[in-house]
């Protein structure tokens, strides 16, 4: 079993969180020519968004000498929770640079089936241009196996889930 500390801190010798070092690789693409490497790992915690980060510039930086890293992490369903939502943030982010202040201090809050964002400076306009609802949606559903239907209301995103993790009912 390959895993992130075996590939990334032995053969590199990278120095990594342990939580990282414990997470099992089940993937790792490389576009040769744009010299980018996409990771595929499973952990059994949560990262934060700071950490996956600064972990993909470590092994940008590293002898592998790559133009940039992507690391696409799964966690089991129990552990999503609405307090993880700036994490998933910094992540979306790195690819949707303009939403960069759209979602600074959003209350995000669980009711039943809905978990819902409210935005306190504003920026529906920006998010719905950008495509934030369906990135989301993908995000959420790679990382935790979740489905959502997201829809926006004014200043305020409702996300109704179709499948609920025990921890959140």
């Amino acid at each position: 079993m390959n895993t992130f500390g075996k590939i990334f801190g032995e053969e590199l010798n990278i120095q990594l969180n342990k939580d990282i070092a414990e997470g099992i690789i089940n993937g790792i693409s490389l576009n040769k020519e744009a010299r980018i490497m996409t990771i595929n790992a499973s952990f059994n915690n949560l990262i934060s968004g700071k950490e996956l980060l600064y972990t993909e510039e470590k092994i940008r930086k590293s002898s592998l000498a790559l133009s940039n890293v992507y690391i696409k992490p799964k966690f089991p369903q129990e552990l999503f929770n609405p307090s993880y939502f700036q994490d998933i943030v910094l992540q979306v982010k790195k690819h949707i640079p303009s939403i960069n202040g759209t979602l600074k201090d959003a209350d995000v809050k669980v009711y039943g089936n809905n978990l819902t964002i409210h935005l306190k400076n504003g920026g529906k306009a920006i998010l719905d241009e950008k495509g934030f609802d369906n990135y989301l949606y993908n995000l959420i559903k790679e990382q935790f196996g979740l489905e959502f239907t997201i829809r926006y209301e004014k200043n305020i995103i409702t996300i109704y889930q179709l499948t609920m993790p025990y921890g959140l009912r």
